[in-house]
């Protein structure tokens, strides 16, 4: 995989900005690279709220957020983006934390063998786990992650907070989605959160209130989303204010 960029021009503050760079994907060695977005490509999100990003499957999408979330390493040169103004370049997972990037894939796991509160506690309070894993050192207590925690899925409906006593196996698809979300709107700082599919396997009576629950929460954090979504009526539960579309190796800017 290949990630390439030009000098940076003067910005005028964006959320987030990253423009004339390259995505490659080589599934393996005997096999060319494929280009997924040639070195034109731009990406830019003004203002807080929500933003939608679409495509063919294979087109890129959750490429591009694994390697903007240092999940996956860019050959060559890593990334810069500017984030409120500021140039970041983005190594790690770490680099993407810290500057307030957070993220939920469709194949995130949770550790099955620790309860909610375990798994939150341990990350967000894990003083040991965040210095071994070079994590943004939290102030935070466990006492205090779990009311957080519990606010949080609280306002996703009361029936998820008894989910903070479960074990990953023992909750519903919808249960499982809610504690990935909860999981990352902990973090601290967090400017931008991108969702790939994160309802993929909830039921369909159950995600329109995550949904709307999600775009009351950015408003009030000014938190800028931008999900992944192949969903027609998903795509009208965001009211989006700006549908991206990845097609013909460029990120198209659609009406919303």
């Amino acid at each position: 995989m290949s990630f390439s960029h030009p000098k940076w021009s003067t910005l005028n503050n964006p959320v987030l900005e990253l423009h004339g760079f390259s995505l490659s994907s080589q599934t393996s060695p005997d096999k060319p690279a494929r280009c997924l977005l040639n070195e034109n490509s731009k990406l830019k999100l003004d203002l807080p709220g929500v933003y939608t990003l679409e495509g063919d499957n294979q087109a890129g999408k959750s490429t591009l957020l694994k390697v903007l979330m240092g999940a996956i390493p860019a050959k060559g040169q890593s990334p810069v983006l500017h984030i409120a103004g500021k140039a970041i370049r983005i190594k790690s997972t770490a680099d993407a934390r810290a500057a307030g990037l957070g993220a939920v894939f469709q194949d995130d796991p949770l550790i099955p063998s620790l309860t909610v509160a375990e798994q939150l506690v341990l990350i967000h309070a894990g003083k040991k786990l965040q210095a071994f894993s070079h994590r943004r050192m939290s102030n935070s207590t466990p006492a205090a992650v779990l009311r957080e925690a519990s606010k949080l899925l609280e306002s996703y409906g009361q029936n998820y907070r008894p989910i903070l006593s479960k074990y990953p196996g023992q909750l519903s698809g919808g249960a499982l989605a809610v504690a990935r979300l909860v999981k990352v709107q902990l973090q601290k700082p967090l400017n931008v959160l991108f969702l790939d599919e994160a309802f993929s396997g909830v039921q369909r009576d159950v995600w329109p209130a995550i949904i709307g629950q999600l775009r009351s929460w950015s408003a009030e954090k000014q938190v800028t989303i931008l999900a992944i979504t192949h969903n027609h009526e998903e795509l009208i539960r965001w009211q989006p204010k700006v549908r991206l579309t990845i097609r013909d190796q460029q990120i198209h800017t659609d009406l919303s």
